[in-house]
């Protein structure tokens, strides 16, 4: 099972900020299992005048050769390691970073990718560090941090326009990536004692007499404050941290696109409430709280419970 695959992909544009002023809602009137797709932005129109002449073939790199010429200009060994990948490494102060140079599959941009962290098991990632990440993302743009399940690992990436590149904005860019990752290295780098899993609590003893039945304790607020996690399927998962003042931030992921929407939650009963600043509303049953996990069934929906997991 990938959930960190799914977990880290929120990682990736997270360009929304904290106060919530993103158009994205999850707490849209579409289902909540739907696609959530970020607005797109238009190109913008070229400047009045005689046209300029289109960039011709050469300036646009393609394949491994080319690729290890311009990296091998900026002063960086480069080593053919693909059909269309170039490796090489990166030194920053007393750091030095494996990096990929290599180009999307339609060739219009160039992608760095700066490999830090491996993760070998990737269920012992902590969840909280990936909202840090997250969180980290919105700071760090236009670069950004995300996971391969590929390479097990955290990586940090950056895309250019493949049109006349040079030299020295390859370098200059993959030396930011370098000190970007430098400055956050406490959010990426992980330690064996905070990938541990948190330990589950103990079931206490069933009392030796038989006692009837009674009506389940309400829940309430307070047992619900932390960060959680769930996993609906490999392409989509969320991220929910519930604070002491009633307020709510939640990241929702589905097929690579994620949104976030933030609000305020109640609890009634066994009823969780989440009602976005938009002013619409999230609600569903809760079962088997026992302040490690919960499961979480929406009302009116034909999608199944979730479980949500403690992050931490």
């Amino acid at each position: 099972m990938k959930r960190l695959n799914l977990l880290c992909t929120l990682l990736v544009v997270l360009g929304l900020s904290a106060d919530g002023r993103g158009e994205d809602s999850l707490f849209s009137r579409t289902p909540i299992n739907s696609v959530f797709v970020q607005p797109g932005v238009a190109p913008s129109a070229g400047p009045a005048g005689p046209q300029q002449p289109a960039s011709p073939p050469s300036a646009r790199l393609s394949g491994g050769p080319a690729l290890a010429e311009i990296v091998g200009q900026t002063g960086l060994d480069a080593k053919i390691v693909g059909e269309n990948v170039v490796s090489t490494k990166v030194q920053h102060e007393s750091w030095s970073f494996p990096a990929l140079v290599t180009t999307s599959e339609d060739r219009d941009q160039v992608v760095l990718i700066l490999l830090l962290s491996v993760v070998q098991d990737e269920q012992q990632l902590p969840a909280g560090k990936l909202l840090e990440l997250m969180n980290a993302n919105r700071d760090q743009a236009p670069a950004f941090f995300a996971f391969s399940s590929k390479r097990k690992r955290i990586e940090l990436y950056r895309t250019l326009e493949n049109n006349g590149l040079t030299a020295d904005q390859i370098r200059r860019e993959i030396g930011r990536l370098a000190e970007i990752a430098v400055q956050t290295q406490p959010l990426w780098k992980f330690d064996k004692e905070s990938a541990k899993p948190a330990p589950r609590p103990q079931q206490a003893s069933p009392p030796q007499a038989a006692a009837a039945p009674t009506a389940k304790p309400a829940a309430t607020a307070s047992a619900f404050v932390g960060r959680w996690a769930a996993s609906r399927s490999k392409t989509e998962a969320f991220a929910m941290q519930l604070k002491s003042d009633g307020t709510f931030v939640l990241v929702h992921v589905n097929q690579g696109k994620q949104t976030r929407s933030t609000g305020k939650f109640t609890v009634s009963g066994q009823q969780l409430t989440l009602a976005s600043d938009d002013g619409s509303k999230l609600a569903g049953s809760v079962q088997n709280m026992n302040g490690q996990e919960f499961q979480f069934q929406p009302l009116g929906g034909k999608s199944g419970s979730l479980t949500f997991k403690k992050a931490g």
